[in-house]
């Protein structure tokens, strides 16, 4: 059978640490916003957030309560809209997806 070269992994993925600054969401109702800019994202990159592994208990609490959805996303840009706006800074990661 045929040899194949080594499969660029590298670039499926990459993830970046942020954090979601409490006094940084808009909105006076829900759904509240948050728009993050994020170098490297384009408008059809598959993103995944999901709180940082160094995310405290209450940082947990937080971004469960705000049950975050999908607010779009643009070149270098990502929106993320909450139902419960957060009162504490939340630590993330997030992956950008170049796989799909």
């Amino acid at each position: 059978s045929p040899t194949l070269p080594p499969f660029p992994y590298t670039t499926l993925f990459r993830s970046v640490n942020t954090t979601l600054t409490a006094s940084k969401w808009t909105g006076s109702s829900a759904p509240y916003s948050y728009v993050l800019s994020v170098s490297g994202v384009t408008s059809s990159n598959i993103v995944e957030i999901d709180y940082a592994s160094n995310a405290s208990s209450a940082a947990i609490e937080a971004y469960q309560n705000a049950m975050l959805a999908d607010g779009g996303q643009t070149t270098n840009q990502i929106t993320i809209k909450a139902t419960e706006k957060p009162t504490v800074d939340i630590p993330i990661t997030i992956v950008i997806r170049n796989d799909l």
